[in-house]
């Protein structure tokens, strides 16, 4: 099993789908690893993309998930943050689509199996 470290060098450059030509950053993860609780999202925003992180707290999804943490779940759980791709979906963002394609899905399959593993969650909550 890779490291959080070594995660991050194998995927910061990559270029396996065309949604690699569309973002500013790639947005990996953010939170503790190993965590008890993995979000996961569909595809990073604009804030996400600005900033590299998933989830960016003051930015209105984030905010909202963060609120819902914060009541439902005690504070000594560790949570992660993912999404199902790593890159921001501008053209489809632009289109009014929110969700990534299935060929970008697959194309992403491969980074967020390995930080599944890298997180080794009790659960893992679909989000969005």
């Amino acid at each position: 099993m890779s490291t959080w470290t070594d995660h991050v060098k194998k995927w910061r450059d990559c270029q396996l789908c065309t949604l690699a030509c569309q973002r500013s950053n790639i947005v990996l993860a953010r939170g503790d690893v190993p965590c008890d609780v993995l979000f996961c999202g569909e595809a990073p925003g604009q804030s996400e993309d600005a900033l590299g992180i998933p989830f960016v707290p003051n930015a209105p999804a984030g905010s909202l998930l963060e609120q819902i943490i914060a009541r439902a779940i005690p504070t000594t759980v560790r949570c992660a943050f993912t999404n199902l791709v790593a890159c921001f979906p501008a053209e489809a963002k632009a289109r009014g689509d929110n969700e990534p394609e299935h060929y970008e899905i697959r194309a992403c399959r491969p980074r967020l199996e390995e930080f599944i593993m890298l997180a080794q969650s009790r659960l893992v909550v679909l989000v969005g």
